[in-house]
C-alpha cells in the first residue's frame, strides 16, 4: 500500500481557499501530500500542493490550500501525491 491508495475529494471552495478531505482506507499509517489545480474567475490557473501530512489507519483529514486569487473552478484533482 502507498500514498496512491489514499482517497481525496473536494469539500468546497471559498474565495481563494480550497478544502480537500483525504481518507486512509489502509490498515497502516501513510504520509502523503495532496495536489489540485484551480482556475481563477478572472482567468489563469494555479497548481496547489499541500505540505506533508500523516494519516493513521482508517483516518480522515481535511486539508486547506490557499491560491493566489479567487478560485472559479477546480480543473484537476484533488490527487494524493508522494511526500517530500
Amino acid at each position: 500500500m502507498s500514498y496512491s491508495d489514499l482517497e481525496a475529494s473536494l469539500v468546497g471552495t471559498n474565495g481563494n481557499l480550497a478544502s480537500v478531505s483525504v481518507h486512509n482506507p489502509q490498515s497502516n499509517a501513510e504520509t502523503a501530500r495532496v495536489q489540485l489545480t484551480v482556475a481563477f474567475s478572472g482567468g489563469g490557473s494555479q497548481t496547489l500542493t499541500s505540505s506533508n501530512f500523516t494519516l493513521q489507519a482508517g483516518g480522515t483529514k481535511n486539508v486547506q490550500l490557499a491560491a493566489s486569487g479567487t478560485i472559479g473552478s477546480i480543473t484537476d484533482g484533488p490527487t494524493p501525491i508522494e511526500p517530500l
